[in-house]
């Protein structure tokens, strides 16, 4: 069920809007363009989603791991009320057991019907892709077995030691492995299918 608390910070992020006024998204200062944002199974281009979505906050009370939340005022003037996946609260399970709750609670066409197999699972559908930080990760495994898509790639190293990498190919956005990261803020971050990510490993030296 959505949060209480959500609700009320998205309606204080809307009256700030109306505060600051028109001026403040020509200034840019609220466009939030750069910032990377996941949108649930079944949103097509952001320009697209974005304008069918009427912010109704449905998916995010659907989703049964609480994977989506509000966008804040922070990632974009637009983008703000609209759903987003918030992985670090529960990451989408979706290709790991029959769910897609998110696009049957849509009223509108924000949200299409993505082609699955017989057990539901999606196919074709990506909605982002995870990169691990090589600075920021500790080598704990926990992204390894978690996986729902064998994403997740484990290197021998010098010393019996193992390090990962996440393969972009394979990776469909679900969010679990960040879920699932020990390290504070997490070493893995979330980007759009088709944003570059920010940091790729170096597997050269390996």
């Amino acid at each position: 069920m959505m949060k209480r608390r959500d609700l009320l910070r998205y309606g204080a992020e809307l009256a700030g809007v109306t505060a600051v006024g028109v001026g403040a998204v020509e200034s840019g200062v609220l466009a939030g363009a750069e910032t990377p944002l996941v949108h649930p199974p079944g949103a097509s281009t952001e320009d697209e989603f974005l304008g069918n979505c009427i912010k109704c906050g449905r998916c995010i009370q659907a989703c049964p791991p609480n994977a989506l939340g509000f966008a804040e005022l922070r990632d974009g003037l637009l983008r703000s009320g609209s759903p987003k996946l918030t992985p670090a609260a529960g990451g989408c399970i979706a290709w790991g057991e029959h769910c897609l709750e998110c696009i049957d609670a849509c009223p509108t066409d924000s949200l299409h019907p993505v082609e699955t197999d017989d057990a539901g699972i999606p196919t074709d559908e990506v909605i982002g892709r995870a990169q691990i930080d090589d600075d920021r990760c500790i080598n704990c495994a926990n992204c390894y077995p978690i996986c729902p898509v064998e994403a997740v790639i484990q290197h021998d190293k010098e010393a019996g030691r193992e390090t990962f990498s996440i393969d972009v190919e394979e990776c469909v956005g679900c969010g679990r492995c960040i879920e699932i990261c020990p390290v504070d803020g997490t070493a893995i971050e979330l980007f759009p299918p088709d944003s570059s990510p920010a940091y790729p490993i170096d597997m050269e030296g390996l």
